[in-house]
C-alpha cells in the first residue's frame, strides 16, 4: 500500500511539473507576441502544416481550444502586428495558436 501511495504521489508531481511548463511556455509566447514587430513573424495554415507533419498539426488543433483566446488577445494588444496581419489578409479571429522559434520569431497558426 505504501508503494502504491508513493507511485501515485510521484505521478501527481510529474503531471504538475508538465502542466506548469506548458503554462510557462504559453505566457512566454504571449509576451513575445505583444512586443513583436514587422517581419518578426510567419503565418501558417494548419492544413499546410498537416501536409508536412500530421502529428504537429494534430497537436496544434488540440491546443487551439485552450490557446486561441490568449493568443488573439496578445495579438490585439499589438497594433503594429494587427496592421501587418491585416496587410496579409489575416483576421485575428482565425489565429488559433502560436509558437516562438529559437531565433525569437513567432509562428501564427490559422484555422
Amino acid at each position: 500500500m505504501k508503494k502504491l501511495i508513493s507511485s501515485a504521489a510521484a505521478a501527481a508531481v510529474t503531471v504538475l511539473a508538465i502542466s506548469g511548463a506548458a503554462q510557462a511556455g504559453a505566457f512566454s509566447a504571449g509576451s513575445a507576441i505583444q512586443s513583436i514587430g514587422d517581419g518578426d513573424y510567419v503565418v501558417r495554415r494548419i492544413d499546410t502544416v498537416e501536409a508536412v507533419d500530421k502529428d504537429k498539426a494534430d497537436a496544434i488543433r488540440r491546443s487551439a481550444a485552450a490557446n486561441a483566446g490568449a493568443v488573439q488577445q496578445a495579438v490585439r494588444a499589438n497594433p503594429t502586428l494587427v496592421n501587418g496581419l491585416a496587410g496579409q489578409n489575416v483576421q485575428v479571429d482565425n489565429i488559433v495558436d502560436a509558437d516562438e522559434t529559437a531565433n525569437g520569431k513567432v509562428i501564427f497558426y490559422l484555422r
